[in-house]
């Protein structure tokens, strides 16, 4: 398999990240064991007076075969995150 990410900065407070995990992708069945394979990527832009805003967008796309009764299955997903930092170790 293989699972790496890459990251790419606009500006100390924009960047967007790229990561991809890639191997078997396939179900399992004779050890009931299901091994996908996705790709994931974020947007994150960082405002306020101190950086205490954060909003993520991220996209999600996933993919595996041999799975029972289905073949291959593919799957997606948008998210949006809006995250306050109240201290460095709270949000």
């Amino acid at each position: 398999f293989w699972l790496g990410a890459v990251q790419y900065d606009f500006t100390k407070k924009t960047f967007v990240r790229g990561a991809v995990y890639l191997g078997d992708n396939r179900f399992d069945a004779a050890r009931g064991q299901n091994y996908p394979a996705f790709i994931d990527l974020d947007l994150v832009h960082k405002f306020g007076s101190r950086d205490q805003w954060t909003y993520y967008l991220e996209y999600t796309y996933g993919w595996q075969r041999d799975v029972p009764g289905i073949g291959q299955a593919d799957w997606y997903s948008f998210v949006n995150y809006l995250t306050y930092a109240w201290t460095d170790n709270f949000s």
